[in-house]
């Protein structure tokens, strides 16, 4: 993967600010991190991210188009880039800074999000409970709901 090749500026809900391409580092053998009993093994990028939600900043490991495979949690960025050179030794060189702005984000999320709003309200699958879909719409349980009330007021009126 070629290093002029950024991550998108959220990945599993968290905003990117450090990328690495593992390809000049020396993988150690082991990253002592598991998903499904299964240990996630030499990935070609790192990225480091802040969760949205104000979590423990993440170390996620991913795949050349920057699909998350895993992900370890850490205290600080320093503590996430000491993690990844002990599993790719030499990866300390190859961070890039990403900055991100509050309107990249917005903006992103709203792309990706696009088809997968509620047809009716156009509200996103992080604003409601549960999003149900069909071939040619989607709806939300805020909608439901409120439609559920205005047949039962109409059907009390009548």
């Amino acid at each position: 993967m070629d290093k002029q090749t950024p991550p998108p500026p959220v990945l599993d809900g968290c905003v990117i600010t450090d990328y690495a391409c593992t390809t000049e580092a020396e993988f150690r053998g082991h990253s002592s991190l598991f998903v499904d009993g299964s240990e996630v093994t030499r990935v070609p990028c790192l990225a480091i991210g802040e969760p949205m939600n104000g979590d423990d900043v993440l170390l996620l490991h991913c795949d050349d188009r920057w699909t998350v495979l895993g992900v370890s949690g850490h205290s600080s960025k320093d503590e996430a880039k000491t993690r990844a050179e002990r599993i790719y030794r030499g990866i300390s060189t190859s961070w890039i800074h990403q900055e991100v702005s509050t309107e990249q984000v917005n903006a992103y999320i709203a792309e990706i999000a696009q088809h997968t709003c509620c047809s009716f309200c156009g509200r996103s699958p992080d604003q409601v409970s549960r999003i149900v879909e069909s071939e040619n719409a989607r709806i939300c349980d805020v909608c439901v709901r409120q439609c559920n009330e205005l047949i039962t007021a109409e059907e009390l009126e009548n």
